[in-house]
């Protein structure tokens, strides 16, 4: 499965805004629907507590508790596998975060994964060099754990996707993971990231987006053209702020 052009195609989208993050929304909305494949039919699939998002034609509302720090980041594949059913119909499925923003038109070729590729993820924007020396899990009990020499890339956790079948494969497999290594009391280092790059490190055929695609804000002297800016929560009161 790969882009189309003569095959009206959908995407989904998921987005997980829990708290405070709602204030976030509108502004990725827009962005997302100005440069985000712009001609391809995208569908919203919002996880939150908020009452100030409304449910439309092209955005639906899952409700969403916060749950609490780790869990709200740790356990979003088991909100994506909770809706699975209403997922299986995309030809595609993109997770970000809240506080990320579109800031270049990106084109289906240049984002959407071949059959072949399957997967799409980040390479983090500190580690775009070498995954050597990055922060991979490095507990052998986790189900997370990840010898450095064995990846291409470390990636980031802020936007992955891929073909709805393989995401959701994915998914399945890597909530099943988080669930025993919480039974045998362990949680990743970094939480879903790190369960998301063990898992690629088995599946290495992913398509890996350069770092312009999760550029930190305010960052100087970047060497990739920006495509997608993770926006400087200090500026909306902090972690502490949106968390609580």
């Amino acid at each position: 499965m790969f882009w189309n052009k003569k095959k009206k195609e959908k995407i989904g989208v998921l987005y997980i805004c829990t708290g405070k993050y709602d204030i976030y929304w509108e502004q990725f909305l827009n962005s997302s629907e100005t440069y985000f494949c712009p001609k391809i039919e995208k569908h919203y699939f919002i996880f939150t507590d908020s009452h100030n998002i409304q449910a439309a034609d092209n955005i639906t509302i899952i409700p969403q508790e916060r749950l609490g720090w780790p869990d709200d980041t740790l356990m979003r594949f088991h909100m994506f596998n909770r809706i699975k059913d209403l997922l299986t119909d995309f030809d595609y499925l993109f997770f970000l975060n809240a506080n990320m923003q579109f800031r270049k038109k990106i084109t289906p070729k240049q984002i959407l994964p071949t059959s072949a590729e399957g997967l799409v993820a980040v390479i983090h924007p500190y580690y775009y060099e070498s995954p050597i020396g990055a922060p991979f899990e490095e507990d052998k009990n986790s189900l997370a754990y990840v010898n450095s020499s064995a990846a291409r890339h470390y990636v980031q956790g802020c936007l992955n996707g891929g073909t709805s079948k393989e995401y959701l494969c994915m998914s399945a497999e890597l909530a099943a993971n988080i669930d025993q290594d919480k039974a045998n009391g362990i949680i990743a280092v970094w939480h879903d990231e790190s369960h998301l790059n063990a898992y690629l490190v088995k599946h290495p055929s992913y398509k890996a987006l350069n770092a312009g695609y999760a550029k930190p804000e305010g960052r100087e002297g970047f060497p990739f053209k920006e495509k997608v800016v993770i926006l400087n929560k200090n500026n909306q009161g902090g972690l502490a702020f949106l968390r609580s």
